[in-house]
């Protein structure tokens, strides 16, 4: 459930933002959803899955064969095992660049195939291809967004401790409210459990049950900073996006090339 209300709402979310851009009026929760309810959210779904799998299926594999050399152990050589061991340092090292190296280049893409889905209306491996090309005819506006989001990430970091700070009555309040919604079901698992699973494990089956609900209500008022943070950062990218297809379609055009045999033939004539 979770991960269809993330595709319906980040559908959502860029579609509202570019009907609102395209007709200047404001769209309801109900409108949003409907944006949102459509084939563009699960189409989202298969892009995230189109894109990283591959990836982490590759970089699984590098891993690998990284912690592989550590088979010489096997050997019963005590040299051969250390140099295994080093050669395995090695390899993990660069495995891990790699790895950081490949999320941040997904992470600069992923934004442009995205918008290309839900803006334009197109299928899976046409957006990928759409998305791509975006991004590579408008590459350093694309790495300009992407450097300041990463800018907006790290200062949310830093901010983070401050804004709990500053919200802590209201997290004191859900951390009671949370207490209550997850206690009152765990305590009730528990209390009809027990006469069939003896003494402690209707406790854990209920606290298993009760712990989710008190953790999501007691993170409720990060949930929402964290949540506005996201949003902007969408509507940014669905902004820039539409920028973007602006650039193209303001691309002046090659003018024909006018002919000078009349102007010869003027000019002769004279």
């Amino acid at each position: 459930m979770g991960t269809i209300a993330r595709y319906v709402a980040e559908a959502a979310l860029i579609r509202m933002v570019n009907a609102t851009e395209e007709s200047g009026e404001r769209l309801s929760v109900g409108q949003g959803f409907r944006l949102g309810w459509s084939r563009s959210a699960w189409r989202l779904f298969l892009i995230d899955l189109a894109t990283t799998l591959p990836v982490r299926l590759a970089l699984a594999v590098l891993f690998l064969l990284a912690l592989s050399p550590l088979l010489l152990w096997v050997s019963g050589s005590a040299a051969a095992g250390v140099v295994g061991t080093l050669f395995t340092t090695m390899l993990f090292f660069l495995v891990v660049v790699v790895a950081i190296a490949a999320s941040a280049v997904l992470s600069l893409l992923i934004h442009t195939i995205r918008r290309a889905c839900a803006i334009e209306g197109l299928g899976v491996l046409a957006s990928i291809r759409r998305g791509l090309a975006v991004a590579r005819a408008h590459l350093k506006e694309v790495l300009a967004v992407w450097l300041m989001w990463i800018g907006v990430h790290l200062a949310w970091m830093v901010l983070a401790v401050p804004a709990m700070i500053l919200i802590f009555p209201a997290t004191l309040f859900f951390l009671v409210v949370g207490a209550v919604l997850g206690g009152l079901p765990a305590v009730t698992v528990g209390a009809l459990l027990s006469p069939f699973l003896g003494d402690v494990a209707p406790w854990i089956v209920g606290a298993i049950v009760g712990l989710p609900i008190f953790i999501l209500v007691m993170s409720a008022p990060m949930l929402f900073l964290s949540g506005l943070v996201e949003v902007l950062k969408s509507s940014t990218w669905t902004l820039a996006y539409r920028d973007l297809r602006a650039l193209e379609s303001a691309a002046p055009q090659t003018l024909p090339e006018l002919s000078t045999a009349g102007l010869e033939a003027a000019q002769a004539n004279a």
